[in-house]
């Protein structure tokens, strides 16, 4: 095997190409679609299940050598970034990311960190609180206005595969529920709206890639669905409104008025308990990795967008752009699985990965899937280093607070 060191990003990212013979690829290939059968298809994520295990040893030592590092096996970060070109040599892949500073006390602990918590209308969002335990009094009433989220409907639906003419069993059903979004796909939610009792309508979409729906998009991908709706009935919801009364605290189970305003006030403050934990754990991790002198690579952040499925392997966005897909948010999500780990190790704690999966094996059956096992062991490890850390930050630090940070 040929190995490329072709380059290196930042003192942090190395590319890698390795070129195999055609019959040593054919002979991966055929191990693999025999391991995993017709469920995996021949593309990347395929290859990486062969190569990256077969070869990363390979590529580390190969790295140490000539540009004269001596990495630390635990600070590896894996990139799947797999691609798959030529026939000579058909297989291209890249990349390992490494730390070139190693993890010690003054790099995640004794330091003060600075803390700026969002700026809040406190007022407003206990209103707001009041408003959400008075809706457990909402009623629906027959109505003959046309569909209005979030009012309730009856309707029967039924769905047809345009191509084959056959009924959806699956997707066809008698519907009693809100209407809102997530209820239905998109293109019928906007359209449903312009209807009421007793009338029938036909929808038409294509499944694409864009769906939001991941059980449809996996199910039925590229086929084009015919939804034929009739509404039998739209419940208009009617809630309590302002002012409110000791009579209607009542009914919820209140004493008075106050006693709502103080549960309010009550789950308003675990509100704010929960975005200064959030603050303090994105700032802290975001400084550890200061002091590392670690910078995620656009690769590391393309491959985290691939692994949640925000994008595919041409980058292309499949979800809509949010706070909890921006560059920003992914950071995070590396900063939280490369350091959590490491910190919670340097503090001396021990999670000995071998040893729980083999339990988590042993527990699950003969005929459990070790590779499945093992992801989610390594699951819940990360869950659980990542939970200690978050209980333990103000005992690793001075956490000081500054003025607040602009919504």
């Amino acid at each position: 095997m040929l190995v490329n060191i072709l380059e290196e990003n930042n003192n942090c990212e190395l590319i890698f190409s390795a070129e195999l013979p055609n019959a040593r690829s054919k002979r991966y290939i055929k191990k693999i679609l025999k391991k995993y059968g017709e469920r995996v298809l021949l593309e990347e994520a395929t290859l990486e299940v062969a190569l990256l295990s077969e070869f990363r040893e390979e590529w580390i030592e190969e790295a140490q050598k000539r540009l004269g590092y001596n990495f630390l096996k635990n600070f590896f970060y894996k990139v799947e970034n797999f691609k798959v070109k030529g026939k000579g040599h058909p297989i291209y892949f890249e990349c390992i990311s490494f730390f070139s500073k190693p993890l010690s006390p003054e790099h995640y602990k004794g330091f003060e960190l600075e803390l700026k918590i969002p700026e809040i209308d406190r007022e407003n969002y206990i209103n707001m609180r009041v408003d959400e335990i008075f809706y457990d009094l909402a009623e629906h009433h027959l109505t003959d206005e046309n569909v209005k989220p979030p009012n309730k409907v009856e309707a029967d639906i039924k769905v047809i595969d345009r191509d084959t003419g056959e009924e959806l069993e699956e997707l066809s059903e008698s519907f009693f529920d809100f209407v809102e979004t997530g209820t239905f796909p998109d293109i019928i939610l906007n359209e449903i709206k312009n209807y009421k009792a007793g009338d029938t309508f036909e929808v038409e979409f294509k499944v694409s890639e864009t769906e939001e729906d991941e059980w449809l998009r996996d199910e039925y991908l590229g086929q084009t669905l015919i939804y034929k709706i009739k509404i039998n009935a739209v419940y208009r919801e009617v809630v309590p409104q302002r002012p409110y009364t000791d009579t209607l605290a009542q009914k919820l189970g209140y004493e008075n008025l106050e006693g709502v305003i103080n549960k309010a006030k009550e789950r308003q403050a675990l509100y704010e308990a929960d975005i200064y934990e959030d603050t303090l754990f994105g700032e802290y991790l975001a400084k550890v990795a200061e002091n590392l002198q670690l910078k995620p690579t656009e690769n590391m952040i393309f491959a985290t967008k691939l692994e949640l499925g925000i994008i595919d392997e041409d980058g292309d966005s499949l979800i809509e752009d949010s706070s909890w897909n921006s560059d920003e948010y992914i950071i995070r999500e590396i900063f939280e699985k490369v350091l959590a780990p490491q910190i919670f190790v340097a503090e001396g704690m021990c999670m000995y990965e071998e040893p729980l999966i083999q339990m988590a094996l042993k527990a699950s059956g003969n005929d459990a899937d070790k590779e499945v096992i093992s992801d989610k062991v390594l699951e819940l490890a990360l869950k659980k280093n990542i939970e200690w850390l978050k209980m333990n930050i103000e005992k690793l630090v001075t956490v000081k607070l500054i003025d607040y940070a602009p919504c």
